[in-house]
């Protein structure tokens, strides 16, 4: 009953914005903006010297599987309260390092100082993950942009700022993160219990959410590479431009999840960084001689760190592994192949190979290409659990009354031994699709449909759609659960 209390008192809070949201939750603005000035503190003037980047995306990519696994095997770590301040203390030393040699020219210090940063990075990640996972997706999506464009405002701040004054504003910032975070979750209670709708039998499905970032990822470090280098050697108005930019895109990705709430999902939120990029390569081959046009593919670095944010904490939100353990074990889907791009930059330039960049640019258009056409189907079945809870309002009276048709549904699958196509397809079936309607959206053939509607038929023996719509209808209309062969066979 207490529980109970609390979360219906969480719920009447919600109600309104200023109900729930509290300035510590858009406190990861402290870390995207941290972490942006180490990138910058770490480069040179060089566009390709970027042997910093690499190393610090590279150890990221091995530190934070490590973490995650750490914070499985060991829960009490992660709420061990001295780590995150520890944490922050390494970031300031090492903001301070990297710019102690930066003046004083020492390999060694740069790349031991990056590499620290690096870690602490992975790990006040993993803290704001911890958070991140009480939110809802609509709440999550709001804070996300709007710390974006925070941190829009405090890189731009420090940007102004001289040499020395820039680097002690940055090394606060992981200490800051700290105190944030750990605020916001004492202002937010642990959520009830949720579906788990990602596990072992989803995996397969999960590839194309992997196969995007890791495309996103490749395409913008080569870009960035390639044509802006460190980001704190652009002119002011190419680093205000780029700010501009962010602050714009971040404001029209709240107001797309508002505007299409329900129907808001993977692809919705992707297409926007999709977008971006092909704008940026439009830009790079026909208008080179504009390099303001550069603030397009500064900003869309920023972008895709948010974006693998959030699609990665709605998964680990509905999965049945500790949240830490999910972030940890997927970021490296964003930082390796950033890493890739990146040295794919320097090999290009070390070699020489000036005339093959123009076809390389072609490659990564028709890497996009391809990356719209399979992964961003906006009717993908592969992934529309992603975001899956922005369509819960439109039905939230028929929730009260019975659980969804994706849990009812799941429930015939566990008694029949049905597959997940046939899961699928029963779900198609019971909205009243056509079979031509569920092989387009499914990229099946009509026979392959209708071979697994056959077998659906028989494992649940019945003999038309109305009896397979009464059979659903019947599972779990009351507060206890229901054999569903019981239904079956009353029927």
């Amino acid at each position: 009953m207490a529980q109970q209390g609390t979360n219906d008192s969480r719920q009447d809070a919600r109600n309104g914005f200023a109900g729930w949201f509290h300035v510590p939750f858009v406190g990861i603005a402290c870390v995207l903006a941290w972490a942006f000035q180490v990138n910058a503190l770490a480069g040179t003037g060089d566009v390709s010297d970027q042997t910093a980047w690499i190393a610090s995306y590279v150890a990221l990519s091995f530190v934070m599987p490590v973490m995650g696994l750490i914070a499985k095997r060991i829960p009490r770590v992660v709420s061990f309260k001295a780590i995150p301040f520890a944490a922050a203390a390494a970031g300031a030393v090492g903001t301070i390092g990297i710019f102690t040699a930066g003046v004083t020219s020492t390999t060694w210090l740069l790349y031991v100082s990056t590499i620290m940063c690096a870690c602490v990075i992975g790990w006040l990640y993993l803290q704001w993950a911890l958070f991140f996972i009480r939110l809802d997706v609509s709440e999550s999506i709001f804070c996300l942009f709007a710390a974006n464009i925070i941190g829009s405002l405090m890189k731009e701040a420090m940007h102004l700022l001289p040499p020395v004054g820039s680097c002690l504003a940055a090394a606060c910032l992981p200490a800051l993160s700290v105190l944030l975070c750990l605020r916001a979750t004492t202002l937010v209670p642990k959520p009830e219990a949720r579906g788990h709708r990602f596990g072992p039998g989803t995996f397969k499905s999960l590839w194309k959410v992997g196969a995007t970032i890791v495309v996103f990822s490749f395409v913008t470090a080569y870009l960035i590479g390639s044509f802006s280098g460190n980001q704190s050697m652009l002119s002011l108005g190419e680093f205000t431009a780029a700010r501009i930019f962010e602050i714009l895109v971040s404001l029209a990705a709240i107001a797309t999840a508002r505007t299409l709430k329900g129907s808001f999902n993977f692809a919705h939120l992707w297409r926007i960084i999709l977008l971006v990029l092909a704008i940026d390569l439009v830009c790079v081959i026909v208008l080179p001689q504009y390099p303001m046009l550069r603030c397009v593919e500064s900003s869309v670095w920023d972008l895709l760190v948010i974006f693998s944010w959030l699609t990665i904490a709605d998964i680990a939100r509905h999965m049945n592994e500790p949240p830490a353990f999910v972030f940890g074990m997927t970021w490296p889907a964003y930082t390796l192949p950033f890493a890739l791009g990146t040295l794919a930059t320097g090999f290009m330039r070390a070699h020489a190979i000036g005339g093959v960049s123009d076809a390389f640019i072609a490659l990564l258009m028709f890497a996009l290409l391809v990356t719209a056409l399979i992964y961003l189907e906006t009717r993908d079945q592969d992934t529309k659990q992603i975001f899956a809870d922005e369509k819960a309002p439109a039905s939230s009276a028929s929730m009260d009354e019975g659980r969804t048709l994706e849990a009812r549904c799941n429930e015939l699958a566990g008694e029949f031994k049905l597959t997940p196509r046939e899961v699928e397809v029963m779900m198609y079936l019971y909205r009243g699709r056509t079979k031509a309607y569920i092989a387009e959206t499914l990229f099946l053939t009509e026979n392959t449909v209708r071979g697994h509607a056959k077998h659906l038929y028989a494992k649940l023996d019945v003999h038309s759609r109305r009896d397979l719509l009464d059979l659903i209808d019947a599972v779990d209309t009351d507060s206890q659960r229901t054999d569903v062969r019981s239904l079956r066979s009353e029927g």
